[in-house]
């Protein structure tokens, strides 16, 4: 394998970054919206990402392991669950009374 082929088959993680820049990831979470670091973060993560995403395309390496990943780390965009919003509809059925409640009771044991 060439040295370019090696390159592009990199792919960076969260945890070869901080061991590179002698952080840790709990540094890395507590300032990533913080400035002066937000900028910078959010574009190691894209770059990152992005670096997943072509591995997705490439012939080598865990598709799988690679959906996983992405899953797990950047979720905003790689997701398969689904979001339902319920709501809450006010009944439209009328009030019974203790009185018809017991009717209906009686009515089902028969």
């Amino acid at each position: 394998m060439t040295e370019s082929e090696q390159q592009d088959e990199y792919v960076p993680t969260l945890t070869h970054f901080c061991v590179k820049v002698g952080t840790t990831r709990d540094w890395f979470a507590e300032n990533r919206t913080k400035k002066p670091f937000a900028d910078s973060i959010k574009t190691l993560m894209l770059y990152m990402e992005a670096k997943q995403e072509q591995r997705l395309y490439s012939k080598s390496g865990n598709v799988v392991g690679t959906i996983f990943a992405l899953k797990n780390n950047y979720s905003k965009n790689w997701s398969d669950k689904k979001e339902v919003v319920h709501t809450a509809q006010e009944s439209k059925a009328k009030a019974l009374t203790t009185e018809e409640l017991q009717a209906l009771v009686d009515a089902s044991e028969d």
